[in-house]
């Protein structure tokens, strides 16, 4: 009879039930067939060869070659062993390859000032996405430029549109037909400012989520997975709210192509 509690222990450092209970049986036996074992343990007959093969291949059970082939447990205790040397190996990499890494998967780059954050992964990206418009109270810009990055986040814009307003700027709304939000083309005279934007290397094919809680998220795809930038600041507060100005003032706002900006001189008033 196997010890179901050693069967149970065994689970816990890597063996699946069956590889467990033919392991026992064979430490039991000593040695012995793939049909002596079966009827000894009950594992399908189905199944004994491939269960003896993995142990065979984790090096946990030794072949005995004969007319029918017989199989031997190796020592518990050097079993033991190879498994802790396996896992100590294992941890080592581990730990030495984050040491390495330039970035995490979410990283804060500035702690005191901006806060900035760089995202490396789809799955922290769209947690920070959810997170973003947790936190609007109001509304939020989207200008984007590749709909892959909108088809990738598509299902939580849509339920963060209860209650907030978003809209949604794109160079061409034929791109988003299969999306079930609604955008809208970049007006004509704000055409020269998203050129700026988009024609930029560092920005071009990207997507940039403004919201009215001082947060911006930049995303793009860089080697085939979606990269973040986030920042939550005064300075993204600013460019909200003149973007905000600018979309609902278009009949007085006309940005001219090729436009370079100045800054105007002020005229002092004379103090009393």
């Amino acid at each position: 009879m196997i010890d179901q509690e050693l069967i149970i222990s065994l689970k816990k450092i890597g063996f699946v039930e069956n590889e467990a209970k033919a392991y026992v049986g064979l430490v039991i036996l000593q040695e012995a067939s793939a049909r002596e074992l079966h009827e000894f343990t009950n594992i399908p007959r189905a199944k004994i060869y491939e269960v003896l093969n993995h142990l065979v291949e984790k090096k946990y059970v030794d072949i005995l070659q004969g007319t029918p082939i017989h199989y031997r447990a190796i020592e518990p205790d050097e079993m033991i062993r190879m498994i802790r040397d396996e896992f100590d190996e294992t941890t080592n990499f581990l730990l030495d390859s984050f040491d390495q890494m330039e970035f995490g998967e979410f990283q804060k780059l500035d702690e005191d000032t901006m806060s900035v954050w760089y995202l490396r992964s789809d799955w922290t990206v769209r947690n920070k996405v959810k997170e973003m418009f947790d936190k609007t109270d109001r509304s939020a810009i989207i200008v984007c430029q590749t709909p892959e990055i909108l088809f990738s986040i598509e299902d939580i814009l849509k339920a963060a549109q209860e209650n907030v307003s978003i809209l949604i700027l794109v160079d061409n709304v034929n791109d988003y037909e299969k999306l079930s939000l609604t955008v809208n083309e970049v007006p004509p005279n704000l055409l020269s400012l998203y050129s700026d934007l988009m024609e930029n290397t560092r920005t071009k094919d990207g997507c940039f989520i403004f919201s009215s809680n001082k947060q911006l998220l930049a995303l793009k795809y860089k080697d085939g997975k979606l990269n973040g930038f986030y920042q939550e600041n005064t300075v993204v507060n600013f460019i909200y709210k003149t973007l905000s100005y600018m979309l609902s003032n278009l009949d007085s706002v006309d940005i001219p192509e090729n436009y370079h900006p100045s800054i105007p001189l002020l005229k002092n008033e004379p103090k009393n």
